[in-house]
This record gives structure tokens, C-alpha cells and sequence, in this order.
């Protein structure tokens, strides 16, 4: 009788993803080359790679700003939070600026009932967040937004080592 050798990763991968959560999965559970073989459909009866789809915040930011993000189409974006800002309307929580790079998550006010994350449980954390990118030009400087309606539109990542999953698998495209 044959043994069976055991793999690492012998689970299989997901026949569906349904949150960001699950995206998070995906990138720490699985190996990199795996993720150039999940295809989105984007409309149109186009699909693509979903590694396409999960970018910096400097590529999300160049994407946007020379017209190469894919039209009605979500992005998964990455970065470290490094701060919140709650005005009466509204709430901003920044990316630390990379390569002078900045990345806004904005949530409105009738949005905040379904956001319970707290400035707290988010300054200094990796985050990845979905939603569609918007251009933000104001007083010259050109910056990247994404409005986000709640908690299911991001997921922090626990260790460094998730996000290194993350750029590697960039790296290697």
C-alpha cells in the first residue's frame, strides 16, 4: 500500500470569495502564485487575475491618476493606517504616505452605524480595504480616496508576515 505524501497547504482553495475578510485569507493562507491563477470577472465576460485587483497604495494611486483603473471595477488596497480623523460629517483614515504617496478611506456620517472600528483599534495597523478608487485634487496636490460604507470593506492584517505575503506576490508579477 502507497503512503500519501502530505503538502504543505493541501486545502483547497476557495470556490468563492464574499469579503474582504476572505481576501485576507487567501493572501496569508496560500501561496503567491496561486493568486494569478483566481479569475475575476470584471463584466463584459472579462476575467482577470485577481492579483490585478490588490495593489499599494502608490500603484492604486498611479492606476487612478493615468486613467488605467478598470471602469466600475473594486480594488483591494493596502497600507499601514497611520491616522483617523472624525469630523462632524465625516471620517478620514489615512495611509502612511509612501514615496509621498497619500491614501485616504473615507466613511460618511450615515455610514458610521455600520463601522465600529475605533481610531484605536486602527492606528498602526496593516489594513486592507475595498472599494472604488476616486481622484481628490485639491490645492494642486493630487490624492486617492475610496469611500467605504463599513466594517465589511476592511480587514486588518494581525502580523508583518501577511503583509510580506501581499508584496511578494506583487513583486513576482
Amino acid at each position: 500500500m502507497k503512503k500519501k505524501v502530505k503538502l504543505k497547504n493541501e486545502t483547497e482553495t476557495p470556490q468563492s470569495i464574499s469579503s474582504v475578510k476572505g481576501v485576507v485569507k487567501l493572501l496569508t493562507e496560500y501561496e503567491p502564485d496561486l493568486l494569478a491563477t483566481i479569475l475575476i470577472n470584471v463584466g463584459n465576460g472579462r476575467k482577470i487575475p485577481i492579483s490585478e485587483l490588490i495593489v499599494n497604495q502608490q500603484d492604486a494611486h498611479h492606476l487612478l491618476w493615468l486613467d488605467r483603473t478598470l471602469p466600475k471595477v473594486g480594488y483591494f488596497v493596502y497600507g499601514l493606517i497611520d491616522r483617523v480623523i472624525k469630523r462632524e460629517k465625516v471620517m478620514y483614515i489615512n495611509f502612511k504616505k509612501e514615496d509621498d504617496v497619500p491614501f485616504t478611506i473615507v466613511i460618511f456620517q450615515e455610514y458610521w452605524k455600520e463601522f465600529s472600528y475605533t481610531e484605536e483599534d486602527l492606528v498602526g495597523q496593516h489594513a486592507l480595504v475595498y472599494g472604488h478608487l476616486r481622484k481628490n485634487e485639491y490645492e494642486g496636490n493630487q490624492k486617492t480616496e475610496m469611500l467605504i460604507k463599513g466594517d465589511k470593506y476592511l480587514e486588518k492584517f494581525k502580523t508583518k508576515k501577511q503583509l510580506n505575503n501581499i508584496n511578494t506576490t506583487k513583486e513576482d508579477e
